[in-house]
């Protein structure tokens, strides 16, 4: 049996975080684009006002009494706000899926299609309730 497992990503996710970044871009076929630190995404996403944040998908298997959890992907998001609707939105800058993992990216995705970049998606007060959970 195998278990995905979406948690709030660590300041000690970062080396992941990094490499997940660096993967994506490979895969973007920008590698030489990928110039963030772990300086910066310390700084910006915990620091004292953050700019954005991260969660971070494990998939599980289990198999003769032993569980091995494996990252399996990231989503980088960040709140924004839209002047013309007048309400509060989250922005999905990124969500990555390892190639070994994607069959299961279809729970981390809302449609059964090609995730990319740049999704804005309006908040609701159920999604907020979710999203502090």
């Amino acid at each position: 049996k195998a278990m995905l497992n979406i948690r709030p990503a660590t300041p000690e996710d970062i080396p992941l975080i990094l490499q997940f970044i660096r993967e994506l871009a490979e895969y973007e076929r920008e590698p030489q684009a990928a110039v963030a630190t772990s300086d910066d995404l310390l700084r910006d996403g915990w620091g004292p006002e953050p700019k954005f944040h991260c969660v971070i998908a494990d998939w599980t298997e289990h198999g003769d009494g032993a569980q091995q959890a494996q990252p399996a992907g990231f989503a980088l998001y960040f709140y924004n706000y839209s002047t013309w609707q007048g309400r509060a939105g989250l922005y999905l800058e990124d969500l990555f899926v390892r190639v070994r993992e994607r069959v299961i990216s279809a729970r981390i995705c809302v449609s059964s299609g090609r995730c990319s970049t740049g999704i804005h998606l309006p908040l609701t007060s159920t999604s907020r309730s979710a999203l502090r959970s």
